[in-house]
């Protein structure tokens, strides 16, 4: 199957060729690719994908718009108004190996050689970079990323932390000020408080349309519990995005260490080093070795056992809480 995908000569790509054939007669057709290409990149560009299957439709997207858009009316790869080709440039420069299915892989090069001005002599280097692409892969990046991202986090947080306490200490200013201005103002005492108790009411019923009671839950013994209170909106909307975001960092990190795979399986150890390693030309599992155990660096080995480490630890967290997320992801995307 994996050969299949990689042959440039044989036609598995007729339903592409039919669909393009179609597009022919529909009117403002670069508009409408265009307007597909810039959500996609929008997609990838803001995280609103979950799983590593929805990361890599986003680039098997922009590779079919790429190819359904030139013909000999339109070169995609000059853009134009309406083909955000820079920004789907940036992408696929990062990504030389598409996942389709398990193992099995196609390459950007490959998909990109069916469309009619594609020219690879002049244009690879534009869209290929191997440079790019092996730093993207390397789950060492990933690794120091993510913790430079955590720390960016964490003074994110405490910048937030003294801007609230900042805001409590004004309001409560404010407050004493707003006191301290009905207490002189004694001849509109009555006026005030009927404004305050118009406030207070206003409020209430506010508070009334935002307060929500949360689906039941199931509880020990399978029996359904009701909660004590209602949760205000606002927290639950709060724990919905947490819980995305960890969603999001399971899908994340499972893409990556699937991409470093795909990366390696793809550029094993060369035959000279392999047998410097092994002192050994014909073994029989040579080829197996050259991807796998080789192909391996201790520091890279050790940054996937902690990736997985992650994603193993993330899930668990979010299994036993599953009776609490998962009504609250139910009033999340009701809204």
């Amino acid at each position: 199957m994996n050969s299949f995908l990689n042959d440039p000569l044989h036609p598995y790509h007729i339903v592409l060729h039919h669909l393009k054939e179609s597009m022919q007669s529909v009117p403002h057709k670069e508009e409408l690719i265009g307007a597909l290409m810039q959500h996609a990149v929008n997609d990838w560009t803001h995280h609103r994908y979950i799983t590593p299957t929805e990361k890599h439709g986003l680039y098997r997207t922009l590779v079919v718009c790429i190819f359904l858009a030139d013909d000999k009316d339109c070169n995609v790869f000059k853009g134009g108004k309406h083909i955000p080709i820079k920004q789907v440039r940036n992408i696929l420069r990062t990504v030389a190996y598409i996942p389709i299915y398990l193992d099995c892989t196609t390459r950007i090069e490959l998909l990109l050689q069916l469309c009619e001005h594609y020219n690879a002599g002049h244009m690879e280097s534009d869209w290929i970079s191997a440079k790019k692409v092996a730093l993207y892969a390397n789950l060492l990046e990933s690794v120091e990323e993510e913790k430079k991202e955590k720390k960016e986090q964490d003074k994110e947080e405490e910048e937030e932390e003294k801007k609230k306490k900042q805001q409590h200490q004004q309001k409560k200013k404010q407050n004493e000020q707003e006191k301290a201005i009905q207490e002189v103002q004694e001849t509109q005492k009555e006026q005030k408080v009927q404004e305050v108790q118009e406030v207070q009411k206003e409020q209430k019923v506010q508070k009334e349309q935002e307060l929500q009671e949360v689906p039941k839950v199931q509880g020990e013994g399978g029996k359904e519990v009701e909660p004590e209170e209602p949760i205000p909106m606002p927290m639950l909307q709060q724990a919905f995005e947490l819980a995305v975001q960890g969603l999001k960092y399971i899908g994340e990190w499972t893409s990556r260490v699937q991409e470093q795979v795909i990366y390696k399986s793809n550029n094993p150890i060369s035959d000279s080093k392999y047998v410097t390693l092994t002192g050994n030309k014909n073994d029989p599992a040579k080829v197996y070795e050259q991807i796998t155990r080789y192909n391996y660096e201790n520091e890279l080995k050790y940054a996937m056992v902690e990736i997985i480490g992650l994603i193993k630890g993330l899930t668990n967290l979010l299994l036993e809480n599953e009776s609490l997320i998962r009504p609250m992801l139910a009033v999340g995307t009701e809204r």
